[in-house]
């Protein structure tokens, strides 16, 4: 089969036909005007290698796994520990941002009290604005951003 029809019946790329080769990973054979000719095995081969690299397989570990060094089992374990490792820190990460963007309820007085215990006052007076423990004076205030529901 000629890299043309190849690119179409797999629906990859000439740049990745000749890069797998560059890698060693197929031996297409050339006709006497130097076009590459995939042989049936050239095609079961980059069939297999397509498949891995969907399951974000290294093309150092195909090698390997592709002269017997390395079982597809043991690839494939290993990308499931990795896929484990990351998947703990982004639910990590996840649940920061959660805790940052999450909406907390705020009180709004308008009259200074002195003995607010809760801390989620929004105390308006005075020429000032305080917020857990943060005093703020209008005049170093440049915007506020408010949402608001029931």
């Amino acid at each position: 089969m000629k890299t043309h029809e190849l690119e179409e019946y797999l629906h990859i790329t000439k740049q990745t036909l000749i890069y797998y080769e560059k890698e060693s990973l197929i031996y297409p054979k050339r006709d006497d005007n130097g076009y590459r000719n995939y042989s049936k095995k050239d095609i079961e081969d980059l069939k297999f290698i397509i498949m891995l690299r969907t399951m974000d397989i290294s093309i150092e570990e195909i090698k390997l796994i592709m002269a017997g060094q390395l079982s597809i089992r043991n690839a494939l374990s290993t990308k499931q520990d990795f896929i484990k490792k990351h998947r703990i820190e982004l639910d990590e990460i996840d649940k920061k941002i959660k805790a940052y963007t999450q909406r907390n309820k705020v009180m709004v007085s308008f009259d200074e009290v002195e003995d607010i215990v809760n801390n989620e006052v929004l105390l308006l007076c005075h020429g000032y604005i305080r917020y857990r423990g943060e005093e703020i004076q209008y005049d170093n205030i440049q915007y506020i951003d408010v949402s608001m529901s029931s």
